[in-house]
């Protein structure tokens, strides 16, 4: 593996019964909720590279947009034991398929959730602000309006219980 120092991630969503929807994942091994991650790839764009995670990790496919929506930061413990400061770039990618069968199907368990279930439900904390800001209607990250705060508020709560 070479040096990298950071991932691609694919944030997928869509307009639902309860309004925007994500399609949260769980990790292979501690079964935690999050969204489509992985390496950046040779050759491939970045935001390319997270469509092709969304697809492999979540079984979906749409239309992914070229600027990322947000950015967030933690640390990675790789195989060989070591760990590493990784930086993810996060793009929206507004799902038009959902497959009954894809390639780390029997690796994961997918879920579409509201925004509010995903902030309690997303298992890297870094990655909530990012939820929290994402503007369905711009397909981008946006500034905490007075209708973010509520969630905001939120976030600092349980981060302040995961630090104590």
């Amino acid at each position: 593996m070479t040096n990298r120092t950071y991932q691609v991630a694919a944030l997928p969503w869509r307009i639902g019964d309860r309004g925007v929807e994500f399609l949260l994942v769980t990790t292979r091994t501690t079964k935690r909720w999050v969204i489509p991650k992985g390496w950046t790839m040779d050759g491939k764009a970045d935001h390319e590279a997270a469509a092709i995670e969304a697809y492999e990790e979540a079984g979906v496919n749409g239309t992914m947009n070229a600027t990322t929506v947000g950015t967030y930061s933690y640390v990675k413990i790789l195989r060989n034991g070591t760990t590493r400061f990784l930086r993810v770039n996060v793009y929206a990618l507004q799902v038009k398929d959902v497959l009954d069968d894809w390639p780390e199907r029997a690796e994961r368990d997918r879920q579409w959730v509201s925004k509010q279930q995903a902030v309690e439900m997303i298992g890297e904390a870094e990655l909530l602000p990012v939820i929290v800001a994402f503007d369905e209607s711009t397909h981008v990250a946006v500034a905490a309006s007075n209708a973010h705060e509520g969630m905001i508020a939120r976030i600092k709560k349980w981060w302040r219980k995961l630090l104590a």
